[in-house]
């Protein structure tokens, strides 16, 4: 279906597929997305003193120091280890604190080799602009290992230096000397590389981090994976020491993961190299869930999808209704909670217009487009048209639920003094019939939805609301490994010379 990507996604992933065959495509598109959903960005912060360190953790996990879950800002300094503080409102990014390591201390060209880089997807630096060449040969080293770095401007320029248990130490003449050695140590005939650094400050930083969280992550998970399929597959006798024992000590991936990528990936298809894996992720995150909703004729399926919408028919943007066939023709709609997803109000099933002879199997034809999932309508009890097309839907792994559009209709006689209790006993057999027809039909695991469309609030419609609130995101995910592997399928067989024609 067009549109289902953006065009310049489309132009990307189609590069990608012409330039590998995906073998078992659908079962590593399905472990990249698993695997890319458990990937922890690592954010180190580094360069002051470790309080410093930890007030701007504290202000890039929006705490600002003081709130509920804060790090301990005003901690001594000489801890040598590490800490980790999760990011309270994006919990696969972690921030930690590498302690002990100033500017001038690793302002050299090891410095990105002493801050174990290869271990952290960015680095958030507190330095100063007096520090310039310093920080441009970091940065050089940084992007050598295609890894992302930010330079902070301290908030006190002490901030920069251990804080002393001597209190009569002059700062000025300690950051001289640190300033001699680190000359000293880097030699001016070195060539500093010509790079434009901003340094920002702690609150602009919390703001630019939290928009970059994630483009971050796409662009280091699909770095990582060349890495590390490189390392499994590399030989052995020229690979250095191994990371991966170190990976999954930090927890950035576990061992069944690393297990997984030995599995399924090989070094020469997607994880030869980091833009294949960085294109498909961006695919997904414009990818359109597409919706149908489709039933028999004359059973309110316009209504519905207003009513889907939150909208009455009638009101403005709402799908056209009436006593006669009014949805002729496919009419894409916006679900307004989910920019993401097209509800889709195709044209009614037996409708007299219809005089194609039906197929040998009895089951309704669905036009185009194609979707990714369906919504099938019948009145106020199920039929056999739509049962038919279930089964069929099935056989082509299309996800469906079944909707009784008018179960307000459905109603026994009241008896006197009991009110509510006719309709009660109506819907109580209503369902038990779909029941055992879905069972006879081998359907016992579809889901059925008893909603009037003029009553929203009423019967399952707020249960169906929920359950297409909480299904949405993995149903997304699953149309798009489908649709990324026949794509990759179909781009292959129409690129490869061996194919006859």
């Amino acid at each position: 279906m067009a549109g289902k990507i953006r065009d310049e996604d489309l132009e990307r992933v189609t590069a990608v597929f012409k330039s590998v065959k995906l073998v078992d495509g659908e079962a590593k598109l399905q472990a990249v997305l698993d695997l890319y959903d458990r990937f922890k960005l690592d954010v180190a912060v580094t360069g002051g003193s470790r309080a410093s360190n930890m007030r701007l953790i504290n202000v890039i996990r929006g705490l600002g120091g003081h709130g509920d879950g804060a790090g301990p800002a005003g901690e001594a300094e000489g801890a040598a280890e590490p800490a980790m503080f999760p990011h309270p409102a994006h919990p696969d990014v972690r921030i930690w604190n590498l302690p002990g390591l100033t500017t001038p201390s690793f302002s050299s060209q090891d410095g990105a080799q002493k801050l174990n880089v290869d271990l952290h997807d960015v680095l958030v630096v507190i330095t100063s602009e007096r520090c310039q060449d310093d920080n441009a040969l970091l940065a050089a080293e940084i992007q050598k290992r295609q890894k992302f770095v930010y330079f902070v401007r301290p908030e006190k320029e002490e901030d920069l230096l251990p804080i002393s248990r001597n209190r009569d130490v002059c700062k000025t003449c300690a950051w001289e000397r640190m300033r001699e050695q680190q000359i000293a140590s880097l030699g001016r005939e070195s060539v500093l590389p010509d790079l434009e650094l901003d340094i920002v400050g702690f609150a602009d930083l919390e703001k630019i981090l939290t928009e970059a969280f994630p483009e971050l992550k796409k662009k280091a998970f699909s770095l990582f994976m060349v890495n590390v399929t490189r390392e499994i597959r590399g030989p052995k006798f020229m690979t250095k020491t191994s990371a991966l024992p170190e990976v999954v000590k930090m927890e950035k991936m576990s061992s069944e993961d690393l297990e997984t990528i030995r599995a399924v990936f090989q070094s020469d298809d997607l994880t030869d190299e980091a833009s294949k894996l960085h294109a498909i992720l961006s695919a997904l995150d414009h990818f359109q869930l597409d919706i149908g909703v489709v039933g028999e004729a004359g059973c309110g399926a316009s209504t519905f999808v207003n009513a889907l919408r939150g909208l009455k028919d009638g009101d403005e943007g709402a799908a056209p209704t009436g006593v006669t066939d009014t949805t002729t023709e496919p009419a894409a709609y916006p679900l307004p909670t989910h920019p993401d997803v097209r509800l889709w109000d195709l044209p009614g099933m037996g409708r007299l217009t219809d005089t194609d002879p039906p197929p040998a199997d009895g089951a309704p034809q669905i036009g185009p487009p194609p979707c990714d999932f369906y919504i099938i309508l019948s009145s106020e009890r199920l039929r056999l048209s739509p049962v038919l097309l279930a089964r069929k839907l099935a056989g082509s792994r299309k996800g469906f639920c079944f909707v009784l559009s008018r179960v307000d209709l459905a109603r026994e006689p009241q008896r006197a003094g009991e009110p509510g209790e006719g309709e009660d006993a109506a819907l109580l057999a209503v369902r038990q019939t779909c029941a055992e027809g879905l069972q006879r039909a081998k359907l016992s695991d579809s889901s059925v939805f008893l909603v009037s469309g003029l009553q929203a609030e009423k019967f399952d419609f707020p249960s169906l609301r929920k359950t297409l609130q909480e299904d949405i995101p993995e149903l997304r995910r699953r149309s798009f490994v489908l649709y990324m592997a026949e794509l990759a399928k179909q781009i292959w067989e129409k690129n490869d010379p061996c194919v006859l024609m």
